[in-house]
């Protein structure tokens, strides 16, 4: 448990040292949704086409290379949980085993009503695609509560050892809700679709629009 603290840890300061970051460069978020909205209307639909391919992974639906976008949101994902697990460690066992879950999801989920509310509306779809590529991992996550057959970070080999190490198997046994494994995956799994489903409805939408816009304002100036 030692070695799982200490991988807390570094990912806690890899949180940190990126946070940090990005507040020292301060960056401008709404100049980089301008320079999206001002591409061609053929470039712009590669983002729609990006976050499909995203989702696509996340079914299982492409693979090779075509999931790789999936499947690097998840590995950063994985940073962030396990950096939760760091931040949240103070708060009690039930918390800190959901510190991973709260993290992972929550930091997209910000991220974009951030975007959002700065009406950027481009990056705020690519961070709600990114809170699916996480809910569809806690679903996985959570809906190996029962059976513990997931590899998990540590490598634990024994059953006694995947239960102390298995975040989901931990927060439903304290809740009194481990017979309830497949139902909340199901939820995690269908909050995951609807989240992918609206960042590419999102992101075909302001291209649409802003394409509209932009026809009409031409067609008065003829």
């Amino acid at each position: 448990m030692i070695g799982l603290g200490l991988v807390h840890a570094a990912c806690a300061l890899i949180m940190l040292i990126f946070t940090i970051g990005i507040y020292n460069q301060k960056p401008d978020v709404r100049k980089y949704e301008s320079s999206l909205a001002r591409m061609p209307v053929i470039l712009q639909s590669a983002l729609p086409a990006f976050l499909i391919i995203i989702l696509a992974g996340n079914l299982g639906l492409v693979s090779g290379h075509l999931a790789f976008p999936a499947w690097m949101m998840d590995a950063f994902g994985l940073i962030i949980h396990e950096g939760g697990h760091f931040f949240t460690s103070w708060a009690g066992e039930l918390i800190h085993a959901f510190g991973g879950t709260l993290f992972e999801v929550g930091v997209p989920a910000g991220l974009t009503v951030w975007f959002l509310r700065r009406n950027c509306k481009r990056l705020g779809a690519l961070s709600l695609s990114w809170m699916s590529v996480a809910l569809f991992n806690v679903a996985k996550y959570s809906g190996d509560a029962q059976k513990l057959e997931l590899d998990l970070l540590g490598s634990p080999r024994t059953i006694e050892e995947k239960m102390i190490g298995h975040d989901w198997y931990n927060i439903l046994s304290m809740l009194g809700l481990l017979d309830a494994t497949p139902v909340i995956s199901g939820l995690f799994w269908s909050v995951a679709l609807v989240a992918g489903l609206s960042a590419i409805a999102l992101a075909t939408w302001v291209i649409y629009d802003d394409h509209r816009a932009d026809a009409v304002f031409d067609q008065k100036l003829s």
